[in-house]
């Protein structure tokens, strides 16, 4: 039987902070806890111990600690956590107990704020390695003397950011900037969900007749790896985590046809998946949203995103797919800024109006922790 424990707090902090702007700077309005955490991981203490000894005389657990501390939930399988540092042969174990997705009905919740401005923090498991509750790491060998062993342990997770603005509609936005509810030309408030990919500014201007730009920068802001989302193959056995976070399958026997090997697949690295969601409708003679520089994610239905954004966030878009832009952005040297442009709509009821912006970030993501266990030798003389 394999050991799951979540632990869902419900503790109440109050608390009036969030990330605008810089994408990690607190905000009073923020409607977001912000932060540029994802999972938080930790190994149990005394799972594993500092020191065991040889001749398997000293059986031990190694037990990752994961805390969603970001904003978006992760649902039972879709994180993998795999053990490396040591040979699980040398130490009593099988190759498959060193590795495992969540369990099968638990899932990590996302950190939130409620109604009343308080933060519920997010969900928390315990992941023991083996994972059966019999099973144990042993290091059968004798050794000639004390020697250490390094144990990482690495999760792969998908995960998400949403960011949300405002931009300033108007029916001539070629005539300055004059009284009225909202300016076009001026950098806006950005406000993100905690994780670590974070939208650090948005700035509206004047794009045509009849038409806004808005620009923002996209950074990556957290200590792990950032990969191409893979696409899940959802109902089933999630196979997405088996090459998830830029991994590829290397077959080094190619007439055996034996796939005993991963490599990293740079080609994926530090491009997620960015949606860009206004709700705004193209008119009869408009094009609507458009943003150039992002390129096809044909791999993503409308209905992949909407069940991903409902999933991770509990959200859903403004409205249909016109006033929508999904695709894949490569970010360099940690960021990557894009420039969009918006038609505005024939029949604006009003001189002026301000709309809700949201943008997502998806991606998988990779982080590791590692620690020693220090082998003794234990003498039969």
């Amino acid at each position: 039987m394999k050991t799951w424990h979540i632990i869902t707090t419900a503790l109440i902090i109050i608390a009036f902070t969030g990330c605008a702007g810089d994408g990690g700077k607190p905000s009073a309005g923020s409607p977001f806890v912000g932060g540029t955490n994802g999972i938080l991981m930790s190994f149990l203490e005394g799972n594993p111990p500092a020191e065991v000894t040889d001749g398997e005389q000293f059986p031990f657990k190694v037990v990752v600690k994961l805390k969603n501390d970001g904003e978006a939930t992760i649902p039972a399988g879709w994180m993998k956590l795999s053990l490396s540092g040591i040979d699980p042969v040398e130490f009593s174990a099988k190759e498959s107990d060193m590795s495992q997705p969540t369990g099968e009905e638990e899932k990590l919740i996302r950190t939130y704020k409620d109604v009343e401005g308080n933060t519920i923090e997010g969900g928390t498991a315990y992941i023991s390695f083996p994972p059966n509750d019999d099973d144990s790491f042993n290091y059968k060998g004798s050794l000639s003397g004390n020697m250490p062993f390094t144990i990482r342990a690495d999760a792969c997770y998908r995960y998400g950011t949403m960011a949300t603005s405002k931009l300033c509609l108007k029916r001539n936005v070629l005539e300055p900037d004059k009284e009225g509810v909202c300016k076009v030309t001026e950098s806006k408030a950005v406000y993100n969900s905690g994780g670590p990919v974070q939208i650090t500014s948005l700035q509206e201007g004047v794009g045509g007749r009849n038409r806004i730009s808005f620009t923002f920068t996209v950074a990556h802001k957290g200590n792990g790896n950032m990969y191409q989302p893979e696409e899940i193959d959802r109902g089933h056995d999630y196979d997405w985590k088996t090459l998830g976070c830029g991994r590829k399958k290397i077959t080094l026997n190619a007439d055996s046809g034996s796939t005993i090997a991963y490599t990293e697949n740079l080609l994926k690295k530090d491009k997620p998946l960015l949606i860009i969601d206004t709700g705004i409708k193209p008119g009869d003679n408009t094009k609507g949203l458009s943003c150039p520089g992002i390129t096809e994610a044909n791999d993503w239905s409308r209905s992949d995103v909407e069940d991903d954004l409902q999933t991770m966030f509990g959200a859903k878009p403004k409205g249909d797919a016109d006033g929508m832009v999904v695709g894949y952005l490569p970010i360099y040297s940690g960021e990557r800024t894009i420039t969009c442009t918006q038609d505005i709509p024939d029949d604006l009821a009003t001189e002026s109006a301000e709309t809700v912006i949201n943008i997502y970030l998806i991606y998988d993501y990779l982080e590791d922790i590692s620690t020693q266990v220090l082998v003794k030798h234990v003498s039969t003389e």
